[in-house]
């Protein structure tokens, strides 16, 4: 006699995971469309596996575009392009608040900026205050005379 001990299971989603925890619903694991298996910790993507790469070790960028100088991406590792009508002049900041539920006030957040669609302008990241859930990056043009007219890129890795 045979005895079917197979289980199956609902794909889930990273909001949802198929398999999850009473106290960390979203900390768990579930299936995607292309059939790759995702730990997900705290609604935050931990590491894929998959058919054809095997482990890989957290999300890889997650690539977003903001708006009105502000974004949501919640990843430990992002790319964020700034709005195409992002002015700043010559010797000014701005500041772009990314909202994150990966980041903590005791997060290390590193800061890469480059530019977008802009051609000119000398960007520079001036300074970085992760808080609870979102991240304040001051960027200075640091370019003596030209302004700097079109998108910017900021790139972000959580640790």
């Amino acid at each position: 006699m045979a005895v079917d001990t197979s289980f199956s299971a609902l794909d889930g989603s990273a909001q949802a995971p198929a398999f999850s925890f009473l106290s960390a619903p979203t900390t768990g694991f579930f299936r995607d469309a292309q059939g790759n298996i995702n730990i997900f910790v705290g609604g935050v993507r931990a590491a894929s596996i998959s058919a054809v790469g095997g482990l890989v070790s957290g999300s890889g960028p997650v690539a977003v575009t903001g708006a009105a100088l502000a974004a949501t991406v919640n990843a430990q590792s992002a790319i964020v392009t700034t709005e195409t009508s992002l002015t700043t002049a010559a010797g000014a900041t701005f500041t772009y608040v990314i909202t994150n539920s990966a980041i903590k006030a005791t997060s290390n957040v590193m800061v890469n900026v480059g530019r977008g669609t802009t051609t000119q302008g000398n960007l520079i990241v001036q300074s970085v205050t992760p808080s609870a859930g979102s991240v304040s990056v001051v960027v200075l043009n640091a370019h003596a005379t030209l302004a700097m007219n079109g998108s910017a890129i900021l790139q972000l890795l959580v640790a």
